[in-house]
């Protein structure tokens, strides 16, 4: 589930089983792409939780998912694309509050884009946060929707747009 290219168009991340983050090398043999080298990176089974939408970070060798465990918060985790321990770059407020599952980077990567939604009241934000600092740097109510099913930050360098899929 969720694959997603590396910048450079050599690897991919995927979720494998809805819960193990893996990178997958692509070459081009004879006009055709083919991968190899899978390589789990984030052992959700292991954690007792499941990673959700690995995005890499633009520039980095580094790639960013949502972290979701059965009576915790939801996270944001930043791990090293040939594995390692994650870094927490947020982490909800409580159990109420839930990562939806898409997630992107501005073209820099310098911001990550993502929604959060309150179970039990319905309010839904859209959060940037500022991946050296792992703070939120703007928080946009949209509670008028019910979710933020899809999300990507435009790709021109600079560019502070993101595009929305609403529910």
């Amino acid at each position: 589930d969720f694959p997603a290219w590396s910048a450079n168009g050599a690897q991919l991340c995927f979720i494998l089983n809805n819960a193990d983050l893996y990178t997958l090398n692509i070459s081009i043999v004879n006009g055709v792409p083919v991968g190899s080298g899978a390589s789990k990176i984030g052992d959700g089974v292991a954690g007792g939780g499941s990673y959700k939408q690995g995005k890499w970070r633009p520039g980095q060798n580094q790639i960013a998912c949502v972290w979701k465990k059965t009576g915790d918060p939801d996270k944001i985790h930043m791990l090293p694309s040939t594995g390692g321990s994650p870094t927490v770059l947020y982490t909800s407020a409580s159990t109420d509050w839930v990562i939806e599952n898409d997630i992107a980077f501005k073209s820099d990567g310098s911001n990550l884009v993502f929604s959060e939604r309150h179970i039990s009241t319905g309010l839904v934000y859209l959060k940037v946060l500022d991946v050296t600092t792992n703070l939120v740097i703007k928080s946009i109510n949209l509670s008028q929707y019910k979710s933020i099913r899809e999300l990507d930050w435009a790709k021109s360098l600079g560019s502070n747009t993101v595009a929305i899929t609403t529910v």
